[in-house]
């Protein structure tokens, strides 16, 4: 866990204040979760305390994606889809990208749209089995009525999937890809 960075002052109500530095912290490609929390405002007990936190999530880059990645495993660049997804959409794509993507099941939702910036008909992304082989790598889903999928992509163009296998599980009207324009 990262050390908590303490901070004790005051800042007027409705007023517009200079920066504060609360400390500095490396970062390191990836993501990240930054919290800020309030206790005793007004050096009193707080009335409401669910109105006290805001919790950002947000993704490091230290490059513009190009070239050929790995996901899955601990040595991999992506640990799983939503962070891959993350990344994609928070530093885009500068070439075309390959993912090569490590044997194994991952129980995820894969949606993508059309907002990876760089995303074009010479920047493309591949998604394929590290293998070749397409019974080494699966995506499965427990679907929902109302997402009832496991790859959706939405408005998505020039990406592709190569020997990977979708599967749809649970007891709704099931598809192993969705594609929306």
């Amino acid at each position: 866990a990262k050390p908590q960075h303490v901070w004790t002052g005051s800042i007027a109500q409705d007023i517009a204040s200079s920066d504060i530095t609360i400390g500095t912290e490396p970062l390191t490609n990836g993501p990240h979760a930054f919290k800020v929390w309030t206790s005793n405002p007004n050096d009193s007990s707080d009335a409401d305390k669910y109105n006290d936190t805001i919790l950002l999530n947000f993704f490091a880059c230290s490059q513009i994606y190009n070239g050929v990645y790995t996901l899955g495993g601990s040595s991999a660049d992506f640990p799983d889809f939503a962070t891959l997804v993350f990344g994609l959409k928070s530093c885009g794509i500068s070439g075309p990208v390959t993912i090569n993507v490590n044997p194994g099941t991952y129980n995820e939702t894969i949606i993508l749209t059309d907002s990876i910036p760089g995303l074009s008909v010479l920047n493309t992304i591949t998604i394929q089995s590290s293998t070749g082989n397409p019974n080494d790598v699966w995506v499965k889903n427990a679907t929902s009525a109302t997402e009832n999928y496991v790859v959706k992509l939405n408005g998505a163009k020039y990406i592709t999937f190569k020997n990977i296998g979708f599967e749809a599980t649970g007891g709704n009207v099931l598809y192993g890809a969705i594609f929306l324009s």
